[in-house]
């Protein structure tokens, strides 16, 4: 037991979550997602992509979130008409209400790790 908690808390209930990509797939065609973590407010999930992408510009109105690539490149698109180019070991932070599309610009799988955050009871999550 870690001797540095204050007295004063009394949850411990609270528990961290190990969370692993290891069996991400290596795809020749199509794409692949799985959920790899959850809290109340955030998720994490691994997407792979062979080609393609979320091709069609969309919104999140009440999740701000994150995608982090780590392995290709990704081409982000916005309302304004403005591309930002991720490569690895970057990201793209999308606050909710943010348009935007994205697609696989590599000849190998991009492969992503997705990071959502809101409020869960906010209606439509």
């Amino acid at each position: 037991m870690d001797t540095n908690v204050p007295a004063n808390v009394v949850d411990r209930s609270v528990k961290a979550q190990k969370i692993s990509m290891r069996g991400t797939p290596v795809l020749s065609d199509g794409a692949w997602s799985k959920a790899i973590g959850t809290t109340e407010n955030m998720w994490l999930t691994t997407k792979v992509y062979a080609g393609g992408g979320e091709n069609a510009l969309h919104t999140h109105q009440v999740e701000d979130h994150l995608h982090f690539v780590l392995q290709g490149k990704a081409v982000f698109h916005f309302a304004d008409g403005s591309t930002c180019e991720v490569l690895p070991f970057e990201g793209i932070l999308l606050p909710k209400g943010a348009w935007y599309r994205f697609e696989a610009a590599c000849e190998e799988n991009l492969v992503m790790l997705r990071v959502g955050a809101a409020q869960r009871k906010t209606a439509g999550i």
